[in-house]
């Protein structure tokens, strides 16, 4: 999808930080449904970066 190999890399870094964003949200969130919505976003961010690897 991306031409040269340093755009991608740049985008699947920064999926990475959102996802381990997410997940530090959701480790320090108190009530259960800011846990529940932050480890969805995670794991969105994380199949997005898998995607990117996989080259779609």
């Amino acid at each position: 999808m991306f031409s040269t190999f340093n755009t991608l890399m740049v985008i699947v870094v920064l999926e990475a930080i959102c996802c381990l964003y997410s997940v530090t949200l959701a480790y320090l969130s108190d009530k259960k449904f800011s846990k529940v919505l932050n480890l969805i976003m995670a794991a969105i961010w994380a199949i997005a970066a898998l995607l990117n690897v996989v080259g779609f």
